[in-house]
């Protein structure tokens, strides 16, 4: 016996409904891309003394480490949304991004890559824990965003480098709305935060204030 039309139907919208309850994109048949961005060129100019440091590309935690947005939805489980991607690796934004939150620092003349033969103050590497917004509360959903920096001094001929400074900066907004666009703003703004918070922390590691005069 062929099952009538408007069950078939009930039970197509019922799925459709089910397949979409994880993506918060607001055309869930349009692919949106996304990016995380640096802040503008400051024109401050430089102090007297600024420094060169150079910075590795960002690691990323594997979970967050493909261009698809990856949310976190309750217990164990983790969602990627196929209609939200960021626009370049996310790795390879967070490192334009940061580096160009240092090089507005003006303690910082450049930030180079690492191994060059430009001399370098510091060397800095990044690791993002967690890239990600969590959705599993009904009506409640936070974009969440955690960054570690070590930060090393250069090794000098037999003297091997030597972790200067560590620190992990997280970062949690709430969403006034489930959908792409919201959770992508948030995840700049927490950014911005985190890097403002790590240039501050960074300042006396490389420019120390000088020793009272006796």
């Amino acid at each position: 016996m062929s099952m009538p039309v408007r069950v078939i139907i009930r039970k197509a919208l019922a799925l459709a409904a089910v397949c979409a309850a994880g993506c918060v994109s607001k055309a869930p048949l349009a692919v949106q891309s996304f990016t995380i961005d640096p802040p503008a060129p400051s024109a401050a100019v430089d102090l007297a003394g600024a420094v060169v440091v150079s910075m590795a590309r960002v690691r990323m935690a594997p979970p967050y480490a493909g261009t698809s947005f990856t949310y976190r939805m309750g217990g164990h489980r983790v969602e990627r949304d196929p209609y939200a991607t960021f626009a370049a690796p996310p790795g390879w934004m967070l490192t334009t991004a940061v580096r160009g939150y240092l090089r507005n620092a003006d303690f910082i003349r450049d930030v180079v890559e690492p191994g060059g033969e430009v001399p370098v103050a510091a060397s800095i590497e990044a690791d993002a824990g967690v890239l990600t917004a969590d959705l599993a509360q009904a009506g409640e959903a936070t974009a969440v965003v955690a960054l570690t920096f070590r930060v090393y001094t250069p090794a000098a001929g037999v003297t091997l480098e030597k972790e200067m400074f560590r620190k992990t900066y997280t970062r949690t907004l709430p969403l006034a709305e489930r959908e792409a666009d919201a959770i992508a703003s948030a995840w700049n703004r927490e950014l911005s935060e985190i890097a403002d918070e790590f240039i501050a922390d960074l300042r006396p590691v490389l420019k120390p204030a000088p020793a009272p005069v006796q």
